[in-house]
């Protein structure tokens, strides 16, 4: 079963878009709309991770390896084959002119450092650069919540760079804390990062 779609996950204002899209109307009032991504944005999601990755970790230039591992790890490709495996749930955030933010949470991957059972992780959150403090993050992360509670999920858990201070402060705010550290390899070199959890009540019986 597709537990990305499972009910009661989807938010309670949902409209339909005339392509058959589910967007949330009281969310595009501020100017940006969200929706579960579908196979045909595996293109847009592929630049979009790479255009959001490269600026958040290359500010000091664009080294061999980030290039490399920028151009294997997001292709259409393999966000298609993600997009389309019933273990994997993805959000987009989207204005007018185009995709600006997109979540993708992986069902049952769980982490040693938390002891609850059921786990899924958050593996990316990403938003372009001039629409932060919009709110972005933080509907991706309810939308995930929402998604993670109707699949009986218990713990939600990601890993973020411990050099990106803004996004670490953000999680803590929303109310994650910090489980332990994770290395990130990437070629010859590892880079640390914190390993955050969160807990998920269950959905509210209508």
């Amino acid at each position: 079963p597709d537990r990305c779609h499972a009910r009661p996950a989807a938010p309670r204002h949902e409209v339909m878009t005339a392509v058959g899209k589910t967007t949330d109307a009281r969310a595009s009032a501020s100017g940006i709309a969200y929706r579960r991504a579908v196979v045909t944005d595996a293109p847009t999601l592929a630049a979009l991770c790479s255009t959001v990755w490269i600026t958040t970790y290359a500010e000091d230039g664009v080294e061999p390896a980030f290039a490399r591992h920028v151009l294997a790890e997001f292709t259409a490709e393999r966000l298609h084959a993600l997009l389309v495996d019933p273990q994997h749930c993805h959000w987009i955030a989207e204005t007018e002119a185009g995709a600006v933010g997109f979540a993708e949470l992986k069902f049952g991957e769980r982490s040693p450092l938390l002891a609850t059972r059921a786990q899924a992780e958050i593996s990316r959150l990403y938003g372009l650069e001039r629409f932060t403090r919009r709110g972005l993050g933080r509907e991706l992360l309810n939308r995930c919540r929402a998604s993670a509670a109707s699949a009986g999920i218990e713990t939600l858990w990601l890993t973020a760079y411990d050099g990106n201070v803004r996004a670490l402060e953000f999680y803590r705010r929303e109310g994650w804390s910090v489980a332990g550290d994770y290395a990130f390899p990437l070629e010859d070199r590892t880079y640390r990062n914190v390993v955050l959890s969160l807990p998920v009540s269950p959905p509210a019986q209508s």
